[in-house]
């Protein structure tokens, strides 16, 4: 995994303008993966996560996929926080079990959207969201959004009808989308 020691010493030069510096760093002994613990996982299979890791039984374990491994995790969209660590990593021994910490998020969300523009007038639309569908990380949502143009009064009415050359009716001015 790691080096288990690394020490150092120097050597400065008989004039006092110059140093040798010599790093030696003893690496510890290569450990194997040996069985995958996963905690904090209420809503999202176990399965899934196991299979989304880099690191399987068996392969040597190294800094490069533990992180690897929490990119992926991570990649699913369901998680705040994932962490995949060595199981007691200032003990020495051949195999070591992977100990893969989860925090899920909240599966629902719901997001309100406003705002006024000159040509879609007055506009308004919410998204709901279902993240982790079945444990599954599967996702769906429900968008809808809606906008009334605006009457404009005197001239300006004038020239807006003159630019886009309508004179809409309310129901007509009234322009809405719904993504499922």
């Amino acid at each position: 995994l790691a080096f288990a020691d690394a020490t150092w010493r120097s050597r400065l030069s008989p004039d006092g303008t110059a140093a040798d510096v010599v790093v030696t760093v003893r690496e510890g002994p290569v450990a194997k993966a040996r069985k995958v613990i996963v905690r904090g996982n209420a809503a999202t299979s176990r399965r899934l996560i196991v299979d989304r890791l880099t690191i399987d039984p068996g392969d040597v374990i190294t800094p490069k996929k533990l992180r690897a491994s929490e990119q992926q995790l991570m990649g699913l969209g369901v998680f705040d926080s994932a962490t995949v660590q060595v199981a007691s990593p200032n003990v020495a021994a051949a195999e070591k079990n992977l100990v893969v910490q989860v925090a899920e998020g909240k599966p629902q969300y719901l997001e309100l959207r406003g705002g006024v523009a000159t040509v879609e007038g007055v506009r308004g639309g919410f998204e709901y969201g279902y993240r982790n569908i079945g444990g599954l990380a599967i996702s769906a949502r429900l968008r809808a959004r809606a906008n009334y143009r605006l009457r404009f009064p005197g001239k300006a009415r004038k020239d807006f009808e003159r630019r886009y050359k309508e004179d809409l009716s309310v129901v007509e001015r009234l322009e809405r989308h719904l993504l499922v």
